[in-house]
């Protein structure tokens, strides 16, 4: 008897409760540094917005070159207190209200969300239905946060005029949604890395989109895989449950 089904099991099994005790851990750091920033960083804008007032009114020659350093402390402190947020957000996430919905109306509100941005990057996003209704049973709102931060990171990390492909499927046990992009893809090297809290690739990345990915799906009974060919594509892989015996024929009136 072969012992490598058995091998990758147990392989498998680990990567999952060392991911886990990652996620943990990234969540108590995240609350004790983003309450410790917080507080300092409201006085730093409150000050800055002040500041700037001041010179609206005054008549001191230098003011439209404070002017400009004012509106940098401005930018910099909403920039952090953005990484704040998403501290506390992806530390402290939301109760899950689990419903029966349809796969199919997740996505169509995730990509109303985002429409607007990938018109601003000239991206084009093309959805592909299944000719079935895919029931699951999810928190719709927390769902469309895992396809909208896909989508987000593809947008993000290549922006100008790529193409990103959403495609679903099934078998018996699980609806399967595959996610694409033609973009400039991911070293081999940081694949393994991806869904770690705080890694990121790009320039003004949290690193914390795909760990909560990671996270909602993980709370779905979900799972994700991700492959990579750089220059060429990204695809991610979701598997969900389905709903055992729900198998709802499409209807086009619906469409």
């Amino acid at each position: 008897m072969s012992m490598r089904p058995t091998l990758l099991t147990s392989r498998k099994t680990q990567d999952m409760l060392i991911q886990s005790e990652k996620m943990a851990l990234a969540g108590q750091l995240s609350v004790g540094v983003a309450h410790e920033i917080k507080n300092p960083l409201a006085i730093i804008f409150q000050a800055n917005e002040a500041i700037k007032n001041t010179l609206l009114k005054s008549k001191f020659k230098e003011k439209e070159k404070i002017a400009k350093y004012s509106e940098m402390i401005k930018q910099a402190s909403l920039r952090a207190n953005k990484v704040i947020s998403e501290l506390l957000n992806f530390s402290r996430p939301a109760q899950s209200e689990l419903k029966h919905v349809f796969l199919k109306d997740i996505i169509t509100r995730a990509l109303y969300l985002i429409q607007n941005k990938a018109k601003i990057c000239a991206a084009k996003i093309c959805i592909h239905y299944p000719q079935e209704d895919l029931l699951i049973n999810a928190d719709m709102v927390l769902m469309e946060e895992v396809f909208l931060n896909l989508m987000n990171n593809s947008l993000e990390a290549h922006c100008r005029n790529i193409k990103i492909t959403i495609s679903s499927s099934s078998d018996r046990k699980y609806a399967v949604i595959h996610i694409e992009d033609d973009g400039s893809g991911i070293e081999k090297d940081y694949l393994n890395n991806i869904f770690d809290p705080f890694f990121s690739t790009k320039k003004e990345g949290t690193g914390l989109g795909l760990a909560m990915v990671y996270h909602i799906l993980k709370r779905h009974n979900a799972t994700i895989q991700a492959k990579s060919l750089k220059g060429k594509w990204t695809k991610f892989a979701i598997h969900i449950p389905r709903l055992k015996g729900e198998r709802c024929v499409y209807n086009k009136q619906r469409r």
